[in-house]
């Protein structure tokens, strides 16, 4: 062969030699084999492959990173193709050198195999210089005086922190492919951008680590001694304080990220506070000697296989910023499309603070304990606001009211977008919160809009006030039918829907019965517009927050029974407060009193409502009910058909059948 298709002879045993390559040599592959297919249970487990990598002479086995698994199932890299080996990692198993893939380029593909290749172990004989030097696995860490922490987002899974102890770690031929996971960098699905290049030549070796010598952080484990990764800081939580069988402490965790991938890092009672105090979003540090265990995928959504513990021999360091490393990308969804965001999915949001609500307090029924509370108005350049939520020491000290005369920016990276009152936003575990953030265009940008009056004369649409403010409901129209066998037959099967799965789509179609059965509004706090129950006359209570209101302080909201159908099937649905509002026209409060005072108009009211037609945006969620599960639909936006709008919408929908 000649040109382009020359292997670069010599290179596998150059590899094998010093766990090093020469330039970006060109390799063919060879066998390729699926060795663990992907796991329909996890959301991080992406199937594997290994295979030969030769230059004619000898071949050396290689798996690929997760990031480039999608080039083998598109079928653009397979047996016989040709590659420049860009950059790998030498991971050493008993004395040999398993190639783990980076990045590459595929050339083309070859007709036949080059050469007759023998294998570089059984050819050359070990490596001269050991890749990797292996050392006992490193004895389970407890803080001394502090523990593992009883509750919250730290609680430990029987048997130690992880899953599995440190006697059980995963063999290193079958890494854990998490490629890019929901935390890594990008809003909407939260998806890493595929990292152009990690660094010229090759990645590591696997021993101890050489002065100036960075690890990559998916690559260190507990059986490796003097590694130091370097990372910028992408999570960092609240410091928060616990209490156990071994008396009171201080934990926190935060999140450093390479273009290898996120490891999780948590630091306890001696050290908490220091780390705290230390720790910045956005600045680079380097980590060493920190104790590693395997992760608990419960409470750990990091891409490595363990996540690390700094005791008082870890060494903790801020280092320079020259712009050169790697930056955090971020996938911003403006407010007024919020909407088209998987309820509980993750977003990047970036919005001009225009309301500040009071703290309260809301029970938590597991414990017993308060729990502050804090409502914040977002609003941005598409001409809409969204409430967020922040809870505990967010919600007591991140904004105060004095906050509102300057309309900070705040930045949130994978805030949780919510259903309550239509559309709103949460902080999750994984949520980061930025407060006038500097060096981001799009916050730069909004700044300059809102400063120069971008809100003068604008009516602004509140997308969690819901129907009317949320604007058009969008999405894929499904009838019912079509829904049940796409959407939530597969969700719900076997009563899998009991771990909080939802299934949302657009319907086009009617109310045929709105059930008088009971009530159909409640009593209901403004503030959390939960139900509220009277105490005395005049004195309600709301038993969550146990805060007490008056008559002329207590707001009724609707809750609704109701059955819609289509031209295809039908099914009981409830509907509240803002879906009332859109089918009756008046207020709950309104509706109450009419039924009082003129019953015959009230029955009116309700046969109007009936058999008009209407866009409805479904939540489909499966919960328990009188000891079985049952799956419960929910009308969560409604809007009156725009007769012209649907026609063109149908000509669509014709036209995509070839109809026209």
């Amino acid at each position: 062969m000649a040109g382009v298709t020359e292997l670069t002879r010599g290179a596998i045993a150059h590899i094998h030699k010093t766990g090093q390559a020469t330039g970006e040599p060109l390799l063919q592959v060879v066998d390729m084999k699926l060795i663990s297919p992907a796991n329909p249970a996890s959301t991080t487990n992406a199937p594997r492959y290994r295979f030969g990598l030769s230059d004619g002479v000898h071949f050396m086995q290689a798996i690929t990173a997760s990031q480039l698994t999608t080039l083998i199932t598109e079928g653009r890299l397979k047996s016989l193709s040709l590659i420049r080996l860009k950059e790998f990692i030498c991971n050493n198993i008993n004395n040999k050198c398993i190639l783990i893939v980076l990045n590459l380029d595929v050339i083309t593909q070859l007709p036949t195999k080059v050469g007759n290749p023998v294998n570089a172990y059984s050819a050359l004989g070990q490596q001269n210089q050991p890749v990797n030097t292996m050392a006992q696995p490193q004895t389970s860490y407890a803080p001394p005086n502090a523990g593992m922490p009883s509750n919250g987002n730290h609680a430990p899974a029987p048997g130690g922190y992880g899953s599995r102890g440190f006697g059980q770690p995963n063999n290193f031929e079958q890494p854990r492919q998490n490629g890019f996971s929901s935390v890594g960098f990008g809003g909407n699905g939260n998806q890493w951008n595929a990292p152009k290049s990690y660094s010229n030549g090759p990645i590591s070796k696997m021993g101890s680590t050489p002065t100036g010598f960075f690890r990559p952080i998916q690559n260190i484990n507990p059986y490796q001694n003097g590694w130091t990764i370097r990372g910028r800081c992408t999570y960092k939580s609240d410091l928060r304080k616990f209490q156990n069988a071994r008396g009171e402490g201080q934990v926190i965790s935060f999140e450093l990220t390479d273009e290898s991938g996120s490891i999780r890092i948590t630091g306890f009672t001696q050290r908490a506070p220091e780390i705290y105090e230390k720790v910045h979003l956005n600045r680079l540090y380097k980590v060493s000697r920190g104790q590693l265990k395997q992760a608990n995928e419960r409470f750990n959504r990091s891409t490595s296989n363990f996540e690390m513990t700094l005791d008082t021999n870890s060494q903790l360091e801020e280092i320079g910023d020259d712009g050169s490393f790697m930056q955090i990308n971020y996938n911003f969804t403006k407010i007024a499309s919020l909407d088209s965001i998987d309820v509980k999915g993750n977003c990047d949001v970036v919005g001009i603070v225009t309301g500040i609500g009071p703290v309260s307090e809301i029970i938590i029924r597991s414990t017993g304990e308060p729990c502050p509370r804090r409502s914040i108005t977002l609003t941005d350049d598409s001409k809409s606001s969204v409430e967020l939520t922040l809870w505990r020491k967010q919600a007591e000290t991140f904004l105060t009211e004095a906050d509102l005369a300057r309309h900070p920016v705040l930045l949130l990276r994978n805030a949780q977008r919510g259903d309550f009152g239509g559309v709103n936003l949460n902080v999750s575990r994984m949520t980061t919160i930025e407060k006038d953030p500097v060096d981001i265009p799009e916050a730069n940008k909004l700044r300059a809009w809102f400063d120069g009056g971008g809100l003068a004369n604008v009516n602004v649409q509140s997308v969690t006030s819901g129907m009317g403010g949320g604007g058009k409901i969008t999405g894929e129209r499904k009838t019912l039918e079509r829904a049940k066998a796409e959407d939530v037959d597969p969700t719900f099967s076997g009563g899998s829907g009991g771990n909080g799965a939802t299934a949302t789509f657009v319907t086009r179609g009617v109310i045929s019965f709105i059930s008088t059965k009971g009530d159909m509004y409640y009593p209901g706090d403004p503030e959390s517009k939960k139900k509220v129950v009277q105490y005395a006359p005049g004195i309600w209570t709301n038993e969550s927050s146990g805060r007490q209101l008056s008559d002329t302080e207590i707001v009724w909201r609707y809750i609704i029974s109701m059955k819609i159908m289509d031209s295809t099937s039908s099914e009981w649905a409830s509907g509240f407060d803002e879906v009332g509002q859109v089918l009756f026209g008046r207020s709950a409060d309104e509706l109450r009193q009419l039924k009082e005072k003129d019953s015959a108009m009230f029955q009116s009211i309700l046969d109007d409502a009936t058999f008009r037609p209407l866009l409805m945006k479904m939540q489909v969620k499966e919960r328990m009910w009188q000891n079985a599960l049952k799956v419960r639909y929910t009308v969560s936006r409604a809007e009156l058909v725009d007769f012209a709008s649907e026609g063109h919408q149908l000509l669509k929908e014709i036209a995509a059948y070839g109809g026209m």
